[in-house]
């Protein structure tokens, strides 16, 4: 598996969340205990397997300088059978689920979690409220439930044609390919419509040559019949990209959910992130080009929402459970 592509894009939200984490994990008072941690919608388990291999390097910098660090157990779900299976290849005890039903089939003894990390999933879960209050149930006092989201309302037209302009050039260039006409990629890609109730990381399994080839021909009769994204506006475009029935939930609707299941007192909510570099990812190549390109992006986006010329769109929601 070439997970370098893949490696660079969770870069920037694994640096977050160590920071979140790691703190936790050197708690004196309680470094005999276990710290359980749920991911839901880990997709090809790559994040999860990054997260413990930061989490050995601290153990050892902090063996060295004669400290402890809480021990870590680390599970993950996904409803993709094929991802699911990718993540076994990495050692990961993995379920393959959907997050309600893994609610549901619960036994109501088993044991509970410190945290439960959605990596870019709970957008996808509906009802949205049910999932958070599960979400909720499954968590140890003084746990945390915590979101890795983005916000689909927020962009302006400025931000949508910043992302629009790039992505129109590298697709000419060859160097991106729309998602939605490719089933292999990694992770969500709301750059087509989104499948409904999917909250896997991963997308449909492999086609034979024959199917390849029908769809080929397929797809370029779509194109001809398709109106061009040229006489839409960027954000038109964007919104028809996320079009999904139910509706994606808005910045809003996520952190209502989390105020109205935690109490806005205990919710904690950072909504000045990157995320178009997500969706960009979601089309490159997975290659030294693809991998160049991804970083340069990245940094844009950031310089861009810095210098206050787009609107950033990432978000982490996070709430206590006290």
């Amino acid at each position: 598996m070439n997970d370098e592509l893949q490696t660079i894009e969770h870069s920037f939200f694994l640096e977050k969340f160590l920071v979140f984490l790691l703190p936790i994990l050197e708690e004196e008072e309680r470094i005999k205990e276990t710290f359980r941690l749920l991911e839901v919608g880990a997709g090809n388990g790559l994040f999860a397997s990054l997260l413990l291999t930061c989490y050995e390097r601290h153990k050892e910098r902090r063996e060295q300088e004669k400290k402890a660090l809480r021990p870590l157990e680390l599970f993950i779900l996904d409803s993709s059978a094929e991802a699911v299976e990718k993540a076994r290849g990495r050692g990961l005890r993995t379920t393959c689920t959907s997050f309600l039903d893994f609610c549901s089939q619960r036994e109501e003894n088993a044991e509970k979690y410190d945290c439960v990390l959605f990596t870019k999933s709970l957008h996808h879960i509906f009802p949205l409220n049910q999932a958070v209050r599960e979400a909720k149930m499954l968590l140890k006092p003084r746990g945390h439930l915590y979101a890795e989201e983005f916000a689909r309302d927020k962009p302006d037209e400025k931000t949508c044609s910043f992302f629009y302009d790039i992505v129109d050039i590298l697709s000419l260039s060859g160097a991106f390919h729309d998602p939605k006409r490719h089933h292999h990629h990694h992770h969500h890609h709301h750059l087509h419509h989104h499948h409904h109730h999917t909250e896997s990381s991963e997308t449909a399994p492999k086609k034979n040559e024959g199917e390849v080839s029908k769809e080929k021909k397929e797809e370029k009769q779509e194109r001809k019949d398709s109106p061009s994204n040229d006489h839409k506006s960027p954000v038109q475009r964007w919104e028809d990209n996320l079009r999904h029935e139910p509706p994606l939930p808005t910045q809003q609707e996520l952190i209502e959910a989390f105020n109205y299941v935690f109490g806005s007192t205990v919710v904690q909510v950072e909504s000045d992130l990157p995320f178009l570099y997500h969706l960009l990812g979601a089309g490159l190549e997975k290659n030294e080009k693809g991998e160049k390109i991804l970083k340069k992006f990245m940094e844009i986006e950031r310089r861009k929402i810095k210098d206050g010329e787009i609107i950033p769109i990432g978000l982490i929601i996070r709430a206590a459970h006290v």
